[in-house]
């Protein structure tokens, strides 16, 4: 069995405490050091989820509505495009 599979059948809970312990005895250099790899994974795989609900292919009709909503206020002189630049 191989450690990714191992590491699947652990629970959420055990795998905390495991991580724990393997960071209490780090140097605190090198446990910071993972704390911040630890938060990239986790802000990656949030812009993975946001990635995979924005592409997917069923209809978003509410979203799509906002969109032309907006275009339009653009349009008519009711709203400002954003400007990233500026923010």
């Amino acid at each position: 069995m191989s450690a990714t599979t191992k590491a699947k059948k652990k629970s959420v809970s055990k795998l905390a405490t495991e991580a724990a312990d393997i960071i209490e005895s780090l140097p605190p250099k090198y446990a910071e050091a993972l704390l911040e790899y630890a938060n990239y994974l986790a802000d990656k795989a949030d812009e993975q989820e946001w990635d995979r609900r924005l592409n997917e292919a069923h209809a978003r009709p509410k979203f799509e509505a906002f969109i032309e909503q907006a275009r339009a206020d653009i349009a008519a002189g009711k709203s400002t495009p954003l400007d990233p630049g500026t923010m």
